[in-house]
């Protein structure tokens, strides 16, 4: 005979079974997906960045070239100055209107004063970055050498243009910019030559920051 209380407690545990069931028969998800629209704005996203990726890796390269090419030809300079120091000559560096450069030397000083010819046995001819940058202008700041009064550019005068160092060490003080051959779109190159107290000051400018500084366009 079963007792009023068994009775009770019988429907009590039929209704936990079947909640228990219930809640086995219908698992809970364990994450929510994503929605067709938070997956159409993920693409979007992923587009827009590569776009800018693919745009910015030129410019970014271009940047590159041009640091690389100021840093090689202020080598260049510094190796034409101990050159001329070593050799007990004058060595030149001589720009064509084109950019192109040529490195000269005075192999006959007392006998043929002033006659430059090219510096064939160079060592460092090589290191002439002229597949990354071009002489664009150089403007001597002081008397020259070469002749050539201050303040004459590239194309302003029938010789080429350029900077002589002398055995003592000193050298014309210039101004020459570099730009990569395509043009200065990436910036501008610009090496200060101070020739009497021996430095080279190397900067990268913009063209507006260029035209603020010298008051001219960087053409």
């Amino acid at each position: 005979m079963t007792s009023g209380a068994g009775r009770k407690s019988r429907p009590a545990r039929d209704g936990a079974a079947a909640i228990a069931g219930s809640a086995a028969a219908s698992p809970r998800p364990a994450g929510r997906g994503f929605t067709l629209v938070e997956i159409v704005l993920a693409i979007g996203l992923l587009c827009v960045l590569a776009t800018v990726g693919v745009l910015s890796v030129p410019g970014l390269r271009r940047a590159g070239d041009l640091r690389e090419g100021v840093s090689r030809f202020e080598t260049v300079l510094r190796m034409a100055r101990a050159d001329a120091a070593n050799l007990g000559r004058r060595v030149r560096l001589s720009f064509s209107p084109e950019g192109a450069t040529r490195v000269l030397w005075e192999p006959q000083p007392l006998r043929q004063p002033g006659q430059f010819v090219p510096y064939v046995s160079c060592t460092w001819l090589g290191m002439l970055p002229e597949d990354l940058v071009r002489v664009r202008g150089c403007v001597l700041t002081d008397e020259s050498a070469s002749g050539a009064e201050a303040g004459i550019g590239l194309g302003e005068v029938e010789e080429p243009s350029g900077v002589t160092f002398y055995p003592d060490g000193s050298s014309d003080s210039a101004v020459i910019d570099l730009a990569p051959p395509a043009g200065p779109q990436a910036g501008l190159g610009v090496l200060e030559l101070d020739g009497l107290n021996q430095t080279i000051r190397a900067r990268i400018l913009t063209a507006a920051e260029y035209e603020e500084e010298f008051g001219r366009s960087p053409s």
